[in-house]
């Protein structure tokens, strides 16, 4: 018995540290939810952990106009198009950069991890000179052209370890089956 509540005050501080770090993580997320339940009197007053006359109506304003939801079928637009670009190119960098053997691979490799250390606003001046030439300005191709400067980096870092880490054979199997042949 002795020994279980030992093990016990030992595991005690550990516990302590998740509860107090879930709760510090999870708590933005419990305010923003809570808030959306206040009216914007409830809001601007003093803040409370529980709304003191829940309401429906900040969802009523949100969804009425359909303004929101063109904006969120709008975003998984972008979001999808973008992810598949993504996909499509990254994966045959991964391909190349994962199975292959050539010099310099590994000095590639890093340069396109690096580029991931650019800030943003460094590119901006070349993506809007690709936005207008494509004339796409103000329509969600822009975002469609433009975010895979940002996605592809990452996404050819992580598609290059899977790659490395499928096994040969299925690479020689689908030789023996008549990939790649003409």
């Amino acid at each position: 018995m002795m020994n279980r509540w030992k093990r016990f005050l030992a595991r005690l501080p550990l516990w302590l540290a998740i509860v107090v770090i879930s709760i510090y993580a999870l708590f933005p997320a419990y305010w923003a939810f809570t808030t959306s339940f206040k009216t914007e009197n409830e809001m601007f007053k003093r803040a409370t952990l529980f709304p003191e006359q829940p309401t429906l109506k900040n969802y009523e304003y949100v969804l009425r106009g359909g303004t929101f939801l063109m904006a969120l079928r709008n975003s998984a637009f972008v979001a999808g198009s973008t992810a598949v670009l993504s996909l499509l190119v990254g994966s045959f960098a991964a391909y190349a950069l994962g199975r292959l053997r050539f010099r310099g691979r590994t000095a590639l490799l890093y340069l396109v991890l690096s580029m991931t250390m650019f800030p943003a606003i460094s590119i901006l001046s070349g993506l809007y000179t690709i936005v207008r030439e494509f004339n796409v300005f103000g329509t969600p191709f822009a975002l469609i052209v433009t975010y895979p400067v940002f996605t592809l980096p990452f996404t050819v870092w992580v598609l290059t370890s899977f790659f490395k880490g499928l096994p040969a054979e299925i690479e020689q199997a689908a030789i023996v089956d008549g990939a790649g042949a003409a």
